[in-house]
């Protein structure tokens, strides 16, 4: 069903791997809704099967959004602690693609602020 990857950042950082490259890399990613995760997800087209993250308060904004930006999907926390993933990962990686959104933001913003130089 496939290979499972945790990541430990600074071992990874050290053999000239980036985490933005992993994150493209991947199928599908397991994580908690965060800004930074969402973003490279919807900007790679990288599944995401989520889960609860205790008191966020962005929490509720972020996971209305997520079905507009890439295709995910909640997975309970008893499924997750008991391994009980597939059924989820499956899921998420059957729905159709979500348009990828435009990812030239800085571009964006330079030729604005080239206008005013």
């Amino acid at each position: 069903a496939g290979n499972v990857f945790a990541l430990d950042m600074p071992s990874l950082n050290e053999r000239g791997i980036r985490y933005e490259d992993l994150v493209a890399a991947a199928d599908v990613v397991l994580t908690k809704p965060g800004y930074g995760i969402i973003a490279e997800c919807a900007a790679n087209d990288t599944a995401v099967v989520y889960t609860s993250r205790g008191d966020f308060a962005e929490y509720a904004v972020l996971v209305a959004a997520m079905p507009t930006l890439l295709r995910c999907a909640y997975l309970e926390q008893d499924d997750l602690y008991a391994g009980r993933w597939l059924p989820t990962v499956r899921r998420v990686l059957n729905q159709p693609a979500v348009g990828r959104p435009r990812c030239d933001g800085a571009q964006v913003v330079a030729r604005h602020l080239e206008r005013y130089l």
